[in-house]
């Protein structure tokens, strides 16, 4: 998601779950115009988890292994999202944003937009228990067979977190 310039909240702060949760309900009660971006070690790699707030409601969201560069966007964003809440060391920062800012990142980046604003506790609700590694390997079963010999031979030599049979 293409994130204009905005004040910055928080930045860099650890993620505790369930003050996550609390921070993310309070900011739909103040009806928060900006977004919250996390990021944590997952499998193999960073994950990014970020969702758009307009009037206290997430109107938009996206999830990103910076890895394999894969990002999912929209609806579809929402679980991978915030699994990466639950991921090793997770920090998260929050930007405020204008109206009209949040409305530009809206005009240019549509596929993130949700099909209808959800309250912050419907998206709280989707955190799971523990972290899940279901969304990157099946990023992993899309990869180009390059991308997959590259992946082999690293994990091969224990330089990635993918076991030579995952892949």
């Amino acid at each position: 998601m293409n994130l204009p310039a905005g004040e910055v909240v928080t930045d860099a702060a650890p993620v505790e779950p369930k003050a996550f949760s609390d921070l993310l309900q309070d900011l739909g009660k103040r009806s928060f115009n900006g977004y919250v971006a996390w990021l944590g070690r997952g499998y193999d790699g960073l994950e990014e988890g970020v969702v758009l707030f307009s009037e206290g409601k997430i109107v938009a969201a996206s999830y990103e292994h910076l890895k394999y560069d894969h990002i999912i966007d929209g609806k579809d964003a929402l679980e991978p999202a915030a699994n990466v809440v639950m991921s090793k060391h997770p920090v998260y920062s929050v930007v405020s944003l204008t109206a009209p800012k949040i409305n530009l990142v809206l005009a240019f980046n549509e596929r993130v937009k949700l099909p209808k604003p959800i309250a912050p506790k419907d998206f709280v609700g989707l955190i799971p228990k523990a972290y899940s590694d279901q969304w990157v390997k099946s990023v992993i079963k899309t990869l180009s067979q390059q991308d997959i010999d590259r992946i082999r031979l690293l994990a091969k030599y224990g330089l990635t977190g993918v076991k030579v049979g995952e892949i």
